[in-house]
């Protein structure tokens, strides 16, 4: 039997889906902006190209340390404090108004009273318990 248009229950499953997989997808937005920012800085400094997927990459075993390093620069740097607002908050505020920015400015200090207020530092984090490198078998 085929339905006409949608009905009040696969619009609430779809609402309820879409609302689950929000902050999965948010989070998985977040890992693949740091990404960009590891393949971005390595080109600049390396003037060679990261094969990835996700959250892995490919490079040559010569090229571990760098990444490292950068990585490093990455989470240590002060822009990862503000990351989540600066992708995702302060640009859908912009298009916003009325009820629904009500609920982003909601939302937004429902994340921010969520956050940690620690800061990473180079001299506590180590990239390598973060990102492993593993050689060809």
């Amino acid at each position: 039997m085929k339905v006409k248009g949608p009905t009040k229950s696969s619009i609430r499953t779809r609402k309820l889906k879409h609302r689950l997989s929000f902050r999965p997808n948010f989070i998985h937005s977040i890992d693949a902006s740091i990404m960009r920012m590891f393949i971005h800085r390595f080109y600049k400094q390396t003037v060679k190209k990261i094969n990835h997927l996700h959250d892995c990459v490919m490079l040559h075993p010569n090229d571990v340390d760098i990444f490292y390093k950068i990585a490093a620069e990455v989470y240590c740097s002060p822009f990862m404090n503000t990351l989540a607002q600066d992708l995702m908050f302060s640009r859908m505020k912009q298009d916003i108004v009325g009820k629904p920015l009500e609920r982003m400015l909601e939302l937004e200090s429902e994340f921010v009273s969520n956050m940690d207020d620690f800061e990473l530092k180079p001299d506590i984090f180590d990239p390598r318990k973060c990102y492993r490198y593993e050689g060809a078998k």
